[in-house]
C-alpha cells in the first residue's frame, strides 16, 4: 500500500496480525525520505509552474514502450551513468522509475489563516456517516455552505439541529478546529443523537473511533497519491487516463486557487471553504479507488486474500448429491481428496516399505486413475477418524452469510477418476448463495481431532436459530417452508 493512503495501510498491533489503521499525515511528512513539493508554491498564472506541477502530479508515456531508462524528476538529468546524481534543476536524484520509493512527492499545505485539514480518512469514517434525520452535524458547523440533503429551511425546526444552535459555536472549519471536542461530546451526549442514532453500536463505534484517533483528526499537510499511480498515455487516437485520477488531480488545483494575501475575514472564509473543498476531493478519490481497486469481485482483497489458495484446501465445482443422505454429508472427488491428503497418504504408504520417489509417483497417478493401494489407504484413512469420515470446513470465499463456512462430513471419496465435481446436498447451498450452474467451492481440511471437534460449532445443526431473533429459524438454512413452520410453532409451544 502507499504511504499516502495510510488509512487502507495495515499495521501490526499488540495483539498480534493485521489491521486497518488510520494515518497521521502530520507525522508521515515530517518523516519522509526526501525533501517534499508543496503544490501551494506554484502560481497556476504562470506556464512554467503549470507545467512543473504537472510533472509531478502524473506520468506520461507516449510511445509503446515502457521506459526504464534512469532519470530525475524532471528529465534534466538521465542516463545509467547519472544514477543517483541530485538534479540542481529539480532537487530530486536519478533512478529508474522501476525503483523509486512509492511514496508521496507532492503535498498540500493548507490555506493560509486556515487552522488545519480535516484528515480525508476520518472525514470518510467519521464526519460523512453522521447523519441524524437527513442532518449532518459536523458538516454544518465545518462548511458554511453546507445544506441538509432534504433540502429546504424545514430542517431548522429539527430537534439536532436546535441542539447544534444552542452551543453558540460560530460555523467555520476555523471554529470547528477549535471548538472539535466540545462538539462531538455534546453531540455524542445529547439525547437526540442516542434516541435517533440507528443502533448503540453504532453510538459506540463512534465514540471508539473519536477517542482512538482524535490526534490524528485535523493536519497540517495532505499528500498526493504517487504520481506512479497515475499514468496518461497517448497515441495516434488520443490521450487516455484512468477517470478517478480527475478527483486527486482537481485537489492539487484547488489549493493553489487559495488566496495568498488574507487581509479580509472574506478572505479567510473563502480558503476555509477551499480547505472543505480539497478534503471532499481526496476523500472521494480514495472512496473511489479503494471501492475500484480493492472491493468487489475483480478487487484485489478478493484476488488475493479471500480468493486465495491456501494450504489444506481444495477447491472444485458442485453437483448435487442425490438418493439418501444427510445435508451435512459432502462427497469429494478422488482429484482433490488425494492432494490434501497427501502427506497422509505418504505416511501409510512409507509403513508399506515403498521409498519416497515411489509414494510420489504413485499419488500422482492415483489422481487420474484407480490403484488400489492409493483406495485402501484412502479406506482405512475414513476408518479410523472417530466419525469414520474427514471432518471439512465447505466454503464459498468471500460470502459472508451465515452458514457460508459450514462443516461437512466426507464419509466417501468418490473413486470414478472422471467426475472431478463436489457432491453436496440440495439443502446446504442456500447459504452459500450457490447452484449447480457451474459455481465452485472451496474445502479446507481439519487436519486433527482437535481442530474437528472446534469445526463441530460449525456444524447446521447448531447454526440452525437466526442469530437475531429469538426462537426463529434462520433463513439461510435451506430447508421446506413447511417444516421451518413446524419447527418455529414446536420451539414456541414448548411441546
Amino acid at each position: 500500500m502507499m504511504q499516502e493512503m495510510q488509512a487502507a495501510q495495515p499495521a501490526l498491533v499488540q495483539e498480534g496480525g493485521l489491521t486497518a489503521t488510520v494515518g497521521n499525515h502530520d507525522q508521515a511528512f515530517h518523516m519522509l525520505s526526501r525533501p517534499p513539493i508543496i503544490a501551494n508554491d506554484y502560481d497556476l498564472s504562470i506556464e512554467a509552474d503549470r507545467q512543473a506541477l504537472n510533472n509531478h502530479l502524473r506520468v506520461s508515456y507516449d510511445t509503446d514502450m515502457f521506459s526504464v531508462k534512469p532519470k530525475c524528476g524532471c528529465g534534466h538529468l538521465q542516463g545509467g551513468d547519472k544514477v543517483g546524481r541530485v538534479c540542481t534543476k529539480c532537487g530530486t536524484k536519478v533512478t529508474t522509475v522501476t525503483e523509486e520509493d512509492i511514496e508521496s512527492q507532492l503535498w498540500l499545505r493548507v490555506p493560509n489563516n486556515v487552522t488545519a485539514f480535516i484528515n480525508p480518512q476520518l472525514w470518510l469514517l467519521f464526519f460523512e456517516p453522521f447523519v441524524i434525520k437527513g442532518f449532518n452535524p459536523l458538516e454544518w458547523f465545518a462548511d458554511r455552505s453546507y445544506t441538509p440533503a432534504k433540502g429546504g429551511a424545514d430542517y431548522k425546526n429539527k430537534e439536532i439541529y436546535n441542539v447544534c444552535e444552542r452551543m453558540k459555536i460560530e460555523r467555520g472549519l476555523n471554529s470547528l478546529v477549535a471548538n472539535f471536542d466540545l462538539i462531538v461530546t455534546t453531540l455524542l451526549n445529547s439525547p437526540v443523537v442516542r434516541e435517533q442514532s440507528t443502533s448503540q453500536e453504532v453510538l459506540r463505534q463512534r465514540s471508539e473511533l473519536y477517542q482512538k484517533y482524535r490526534h490524528s483528526f485535523f493536519c497540517q499537510h495532505l499528500p498526493m497519491p504517487s504520481k506512479l499511480m497515475f499514468v496518461v498515455e497517448a497515441n495516434a487516437t488520443g490521450r487516455y487516463a484512468a477517470p478517478e485520477m480527475k478527483l486527486a488531480l482537481d485537489a492539487a488545483l484547488t489549493v493553489c486557487a487559495a488566496k495568498q494575501d488574507v487581509s479580509t475575514q472574506r478572505d479567510v472564509r473563502f480558503n476555509e471553504s477551499i480547505a472543505i473543498k480539497v478534503v471532499r476531493q481526496i476523500s472521494k478519490f480514495y472512496a473511489t479507488h479503494d471501492s475500484d481497486n480493492f472491493a468487489g469481485k475483480l478487487g484485489l482483497l478478493r484476488k488475493n486474500i479471500a480468493g486465495a489458495k491456501h494450504p489444506w484446501t481444495g477447491r472444485c465445482v458442485i453437483t448435487s448429491h442425490t438418493g439418501d443422505h444427510d445435508m451435512d454429508e459432502v462427497i469429494l472427488p478422488r482429484c482433490l481428496a488425494i492432494p490434501m491428503l497427501k502427506y497422509h497418504i505418504i505416511n501409510k504408504l512409507r509403513r508399506r516399505n515403498y521409498t519416497p520417489t515411489q509414494c510420489l509417483k504413485l499419488i500422482q497417478a492415483g489422481i487420474k486413475q484407480t490403484i488400489p493401494v492409493i483406495d485402501e489407504v484412502l479406506d482405512e484413512l475414513l476408518a479410523e477418524s472417530p466419525t469414520a469420515s474427514i471432518r471439512v470446513y465447505v466454503q464459498r470465499n468471500p460470502t459472508l452469510r451465515w452458514l457460508s463456512n459450514r462443516r461437512f462430513h466426507c464419509r466417501t471419496i468418490n473413486r470414478d477418476p472422471n467426475d472431478i465435481s463436489i457432491r453436496i446436498s440440495t439443502l446446504s447451498i442456500k447459504s452459500s448463495n450457490a447452484d449447480f450452474d457451474g459455481d465452485e467451492l472451496n474445502v479446507m481440511l481439519q487436519l486433527d481431532n482437535i481442530s474437528a471437534n472446534y469445526a463441530e460449532a460449525f456444524g447446521s445443526h447448531n447454526c440452525v436459530l437466526d442469530m437475531n431473533t429469538p426462537l426463529k429459524v434462520s433463513g439461510d438454512v435451506g430447508l421446506p417452508g413447511t417444516l421451518i413452520s413446524t419447527m418455529n410453532r414446536w420451539m414456541y409451544s414448548h411441546d
